[in-house]
């Protein structure tokens, strides 16, 4: 559901990225390839803290934590991956 949210964010902010941000568009020099990252790097912080609470919660209502926790960096760091396997440079290096 946290990856599910963090995908639906990112989809719905994208069209709108430079109309809302128009100010610095027109009024400065603005590099606007920064407007995604910006635009990523808050759903992801979002998404982080969403899974720090439900890792808290899971804690406190089970006592331990699940081996498998070991996997979420794979989760996280699939969409960045699957643009490399394609040859999409979507992702700043």
């Amino acid at each position: 559901m946290i990856v599910l949210s963090l995908f639906s964010e990112v989809l719905n902010r994208a069209p709108t990225l430079i109309v809302a941000n128009a100010n610095y568009v027109k009024k400065v020099v603005f590099p606007i390839e920064i407007l995604p990252i910006i635009a990523m790097g808050a759903a992801l912080f979002h998404s982080f803290i969403s899974l720090s609470v439900l890792l808290t919660a899971f804690v406190l209502f089970n006592g331990y934590l699940q081996w498998t926790i070991i996997f979420l960096p794979l989760v996280f760091s699939t969409p960045r991956n699957i643009d490399h396997w394609h040859g999409l440079d979507c992702w700043p290096r």
